[in-house]
């Protein structure tokens, strides 16, 4: 149950002309519209079909953001039992003067997103965050690599609380198609109080902060491809088939 899928370059309008429009191949019609200076780029993971990536850098930040607003509304993802982030992304290792950088964002609030940058060793914290506060399933990653992240929150049949909140377990899936070849999992507790993402009026973004008054801050410093949002759980099968690909891409870069 995608709500929105962006695919590069098969989303990208190829006008050349800025802001660009973004087609959303999910079906739902969440197209959205380039910020700052996302362009096209020919670093692609290897494997994956296609010719080219949204490139997000610190000399022209920006990103892309949903043209509709509140696609995950705490009553949808209670119907749908949950939610998912899925996409490739490959951070340069450059700061850009930021102690955060967003790949996927939902309204400012629930996020995939870089912490703990260190420029200079080139690692970073790879963050499944909910209502922007820390606490979130974290793993490391390293600089100058392609990773395969998914968020999972899976509210376990959880009705919505008294206030609209909704509560579930997060759980944060990535593997490197690169120099690391691994899969992690890391389940965090319940998150109580899930709500703020409703309070607000915002789009969901990739590679910036989903903020349409100033679409430029906190962009990744690097690549996205075949970024998604959907509602529901993706099934168990299917998310060890797409980690053991990433493994299956990484031994044949190593060979």
């Amino acid at each position: 149950g995608n709500v929105v899928h962006y695919s590069f370059p098969a989303s990208w309008d190829g006008t050349g002309v800025s802001p660009q429009v973004v087609t959303d191949l999910s079906g739902a019609g969440n197209d959205g519209m380039t910020s700052g200076g996302a362009a096209l780029s020919s670093n692609v993971p290897p494997g994956p079909p296609g010719s080219g990536t949204m490139t997000l850098n610190s000399a022209g930040e920006g990103g892309v953001l949903t043209d509709n607003m509140n696609l995950l509304e705490n009553p949808a993802i209670a119907a749908a039992g949950g939610f998912n982030f899925r996409t490739w992304f490959y951070w340069d290792g450059n700061d850009g003067n930021r102690s955060v950088q967003k790949i996927i964002d939902n309204e400012g609030t629930e996020s995939l997103q870089l912490n703990n940058i260190d420029s200079t060793g080139g690692t970073a914290d790879l963050e499944f965050r909910f209502n922007d506060q820390p606490g979130g399933p974290t793993l490391p990653i390293v600089a100058n690599t392609w990773y395969l992240a998914r968020g999972v929150f899976d509210t376990g049949g959880a009705p919505l609380g008294p206030n609209g909140e909704i509560s579930g377990a997060a759980t944060l899936y990535a593997n490197g198609a690169g120099a690391v070849a691994s899969i992690t999992r890391e389940t965090a507790a319940s998150i109580p109080g899930f709500d703020t993402s409703d309070e607000l009026d915002r789009p969901i973004a990739f590679g910036v902060l989903a903020l349409p008054v100033v679409p430029t801050i906190v962009n990744l410093s690097g690549d996205i491809y075949d970024p998604s949002v959907g509602l529901g759980i993706p099934e168990p099968a299917s998310l060890m088939l797409t980690l053991a690909a990433c493994c299956g891409l990484a031994s044949m870069r190593r060979r």
